[in-house]
């Protein structure tokens, strides 16, 4: 792991910085180590997001979320201001 020469680096650099992110950075490339590696997935995920989004966006602009969608009745979810004993019958009535 690269968790205990990072830790090294920044204390023995702490008063420089830039020098640090230098000592950091050359760490990274002697051990063929991208840091950025974790955000790839991420950024994967944001066009499937849109997706999602806009599919709901066009359901309710044809207002379809009263249809139901699996095990949902309706995609429209509880009604606020109703009886809380019954809050969660959206979900599990038919």
């Amino acid at each position: 792991t690269l968790q205990p020469a990072i830790k090294e680096v920044q204390a023995k650099y702490q008063s420089n910085p830039e020098v640090m992110n230098q000592k950091i950075a050359e760490i990274y490339q002697t051990n063929e180590v991208n840091p950025l590696a974790g955000c790839i997935p991420s950024i994967v995920q944001i066009p499937v997001f849109i997706g999602l989004y806009r599919a709901v966006l066009n359901l309710a602009k044809a207002d379809a979320l009263d249809e139901p969608f699996l095990w949902l009745p309706n995609l429209e979810g509880p009604t606020y201001g109703a009886d809380p004993t019954t809050g969660s019958d959206w979900l599990f009535k038919n």
